[in-house]
Formats: structure tokens, C-alpha cells, sequence
């Protein structure tokens, strides 16, 4: 991923999860938005629980998981992941 942004979408069936992802390097942004279902994301030690519409964005240096487990329904949604360098980029177009 170096030097670049990558965007993902996931669906995730009820009573499954996906991952868990190696951390990525340091200063790595992941931009996460919930499409449809709730999911819990799972970052390290932390988590977050998301419904249809929520979006956060993190550090995503710890190994992450992305989890419906207890969903009585598919989750949907996309990830937007920033290295540093493509965060550099685009600063440096302004």
C-alpha cells in the first residue's frame, strides 16, 4: 500500500467476521463506512460498534477485525485506506 489509497467494499455475512488484517504501518488511516447491517470493528484492544450510516476513521497500526458474529443480517460497507505518503500527496496539491 505504500505510497497509495486503497478502497474496499466488504459484506459480511450474518454470524461471520472478516479478518483479523495485519496492523498496517504506522500512520496508516482507515476510513471506515457502514452501508447496511452493524458490524463491530474491532482495532486492537478497542472497538466500536457501527449501524447502517456510521462511519469513523482510525490509525489502523493494530491488527483489525470486522465483526457480525452476533448480526441477524449481512453487513455492508466500504474502507478507504490512507498511507502517509498518499495523505503527503494530496496535502502537497493544495
Amino acid at each position: 500500500m505504500a505510497g497509495r489509497a486503497t478502497f474496499v467494499r466488504y459484506v459480511v455475512p450474518a454470524g461471520k467476521s472478516a479478518g483479523p488484517f495485519a496492523a498496517h504501518p504506522a500512520g496508516t488511516l482507515e476510513h471506515v463506512h457502514l452501508e447496511a447491517g452493524r458490524i463491530e470493528f474491532v482495532l486492537g484492544s478497542k472497538s466500536v460498534t457501527l449501524t447502517a450510516g456510521d462511519s469513523c476513521s482510525c490509525f489502523a497500526d493494530a491488527s483489525h477485525t470486522f465483526d457480525n458474529s452476533n448480526g441477524k443480517f449481512e453487513a455492508r460497507f466500504y474502507v478507504v485506506a490512507e498511507s502517509p505518503l498518499a495523505r503527503a500527496k494530496l496535502q502537497s496539491i493544495k
